[in-house]
């Protein structure tokens, strides 16, 4: 192309020589860019002097300064980027392999950066040092990178083909954060799962000091706490390593900063200490381990990868959904979580109780069986297609088992599954993605809840699906226990589907605690059959959505309120509202109420100062044989009744001792 841009094989640029582009009073630094042909093997760049690419004294960022070679000859340059404020712009060095040592020049088509280099322009500057593309070129560490300056600072080395953290090449801060970004495989956009080139510390110590610690691959376009990071993962099995992250004895502490690890291994396990112990220390900070499957232990394996923290961990898949179905078979050992128990476990980390746990993300939608307990000082959160949960989990955080198909309790291991936040929230849902077509013999939504006990404190209660299949025997059922905060109960998709049998959701499968500050079963465009048939007391409010038979009584400190059609079911169901008060709240129905029943079935409700509100018909359909309707006191004036009535046999009104006939 006769147009485009000449590039020079050599570009020199002489000790003594200056290259300004920084703003003055306000305003963001310029861009300067040094370079010379990057895909000619005899291409040199030799740069010297000082180049500056400041923010405003008063405002304005740093700029962007970039020097570009096969190879790089950098002795003696000093760059800047500084803002005002003690954040800086970036300095790209991007020639073709690298090797960052203490000392030595390059050649050979291998460019020498100094750590010195490094280290007094990290004062001034962010630093991103990439090998050039159009081949397969490394990045090594050899010698020790020390950051001492106060401001924090984000280095990033990145690599066509695999960066190296080689024995001796530690890279800390005494100083400031320092961010610290590591990305295999930069020419590459997508394809993370198959082979190719990956990321390794060996016998190596990373201490951030409060910065951030991203480990990948992918070209470098993506964002990741507000870090310019790869689009994708370190990957292994491509001839030149086996595994995509490599941590093998490497002391890894963040002082509080956050890690994520994305490895793949061509159908292995994609993170792993496979040449010895290692250690990742958070702080309060958070770990994330991404990859296409579970499994932390490669074929032939000396080490294992210790998580310290108090933050949350996530086990996460690369993609929309973990390669197999996973399996947690962790057991508990001085406060460490290991497992022996191979491919699709956490074989391979040993996990301390401190931190809190994710498995898998929203979209997956492989199977998770919790296997062993599971009792960790923060949040319990396990996304899976069908969930298995055989044991007992306790956590001091809110608990979420979301299912994007059912979830399970397996019949054939005896012992009630204890589910304990300790006053924070927890939630059980299945059929999660709502795509469910809602009939009885729907494969998604079944909440099979037999040995189940929910524990909140004063944290609140969710269940969520549409169809409900366990056992109403004592010690079986599933049971809300100690817990004063709210429960709703509802559906995934518009309605429930009731049973695995097709009968309607009954609260008798339930057993309740007298404690809970509000109760909520179904949800607005419910239109499946819901029965009340077990005496419920509620330490507040209680709101019903669908069509509702009544067949117990129904006690709260709050608000009743029955969105939908009722019929009695019982041969009297008393409602009160006003509860361990004497003060009362309303009761409200928008549907109609009919009896079973022609003059069988009675309805008496008491609301204090409460108003009692029926949108609709009583006994319409199927007359009702008492109604009674009664305040606090000695008369009704506190009382607001309104309703359209089809004469029962008697109707009550309080304080009359005698029905009106």
């Amino acid at each position: 192309d006769s147009n485009a841009l000449r590039q020079a094989v050599n570009v020199q640029m002489d000790p003594g020589a200056l290259i300004n582009a920084s703003a003055t009073d306000n305003g963001d630094g310029g861009t300067v860019v040094v370079w010379s042909d990057v895909k000619n093997p005899d291409s040199v760049t030799t740069v010297q002097g000082e180049i500056l690419a400041k923010g405003g004294e008063n405002e304005g960022d740093g700029g962007q300064i970039e020097t570009s070679g096969r190879q790089l000859m950098m002795d003696g340059v000093f760059v800047s980027t500084l803002a005002a404020d003690g954040s800086a712009g970036d300095w790209l060095l991007d020639p073709g392999n690298i090797e960052i040592r203490d000392s030595g020049t390059s050649s050979g088509g291998t460019t020498v950066i100094l750590t010195s280099t490094i280290e007094t322009d990290l004062n001034s500057s962010n630093i991103t040092i990439t090998t050039g593309t159009g081949g397969d070129y490394n990045l090594q560490v050899f010698d020790p990178i020390v950051y001492a300056g106060t401001d924090e600072r984000t280095l990033t080395l990145g690599a066509t083909a695999r960066v190296i953290i080689q024995p001796g090449g530690n890279i800390t801060s005494t100083g400031g954060p320092l961010n610290l970004i590591l990305a295999s495989e930069i020419d590459r956009t997508s394809n993370f799962t198959t082979g190719g080139f990956g990321v390794g510390t060996v016998n190596a110590t990373i201490d951030t000091n409060g910065g951030d610690i991203w480990i990948g691959g992918g070209d470098l376009t993506g964002s990741w706490n507000g870090h310019t990071v790869g689009v994708g993962a370190a990957m292994g099995g491509g001839g030149a390593n086996g595994v995509g992250v490599e941590i093998s004895g490497t002391n890894i502490s963040t002082g509080g900063g956050d890690v994520r690890i994305l490895g793949t291994s061509n159908g292995n396990p994609g993170i792993n200490a496979y040449q010895g112990n290692s250690t990742i220390d958070v702080g309060v900070g958070n770990i994330e381990l991404i990859s296409d499957r579970m499994g932390f232990d490669f074929s032939g394996s000396k080490g294992e990868i210790e998580l310290d923290g108090t933050g949350n961990l996530t086990i996460a898949p690369l993609e929309n959904s973990f390669a197999n179905a996973v399996t947690w078979d962790g057991t508990e050992s001085g406060g460490y979580y290991t497992s022996t128990g191979g491919a699709n476990t956490i074989d391979g980390l040993k996990i301390k109780n401190t931190l809190g746990l994710t498995l898998g993300k929203a979209t997956n939608t492989k199977d998770v069986t919790i296997d062993t307990e599971i009792n960790v000082s923060g949040p319990i959160t396990v996304y899976g297609g069908d969930i298995t949960l055989n044991k007992s989990l306790t956590s001091t955080g809110n608990i979420l088992l979301s299912a994007t198909k059912n979830f399970n309790t397996d019949d054939n291991i005896t012992g009630t599954r204890v589910v304990t936040s300790n006053n924070h929230n927890i939630s059980i849902i299945a059929d999660s993605d709502a795509n469910a077509p809602g009939a009885p013999d729907v494969t998604d939504g079944v909440l099979d809840l037999d040995r189940l006990e929910l524990t909140a404190g004063s944290g609140d209660i969710l269940i969520r699906g549409e169809i409900f299949q366990f056992t109403v025997a004592p010690g079986v059922s599933p049971a809300i226990t100690s817990s004063t905060g709210s429960l709703t109960i509802e559906p995934s998709d518009a309605s429930f589907s009731g049973s695995n049998t097709g009968t309607p959701v009954q609260t008798s499968w339930f057993e309740f605690p007298s404690t809970l500050s509000s109760f909520t079963l179904g949800k607005p465009g419910n239109t499946s059959g819901i029965i009340l048939d077990n005496a419920l007391s509620v330490a507040g409010p209680l709101t019903v959505y669908g069509p509702l038979t009544l067949a117990s009584d129904i006690t709260t400190s709050g608000a009743q309120e029955y969105n939908g059609a009722v019929t009695i079911g019982s041969a009297v169901a008393n409602l009160s509202t006003v509860g361990n008060s004497t003060a009362g709240s309303s009761i409200t129905f928008t549907g109609n109420i009919d009896g079973t029943t022609v003059n069988a079935n009675s309805l008496f409700m008491l609301s204090g100062i409460g108003a009692i509100s029926i949108a609709g018909s009583v006994g319409g359909t199927t007359a009702l044989k008492d109604l009674g309707l009664g305040g606090v006191g000695e008369d009704l004036s506190g009382t607001h009744l309104t309703f359209h009535i089809r004469a029962p046999q008697r109707l009550f009104l309080s304080p009359m001792t005698e029905p009106i006939n």
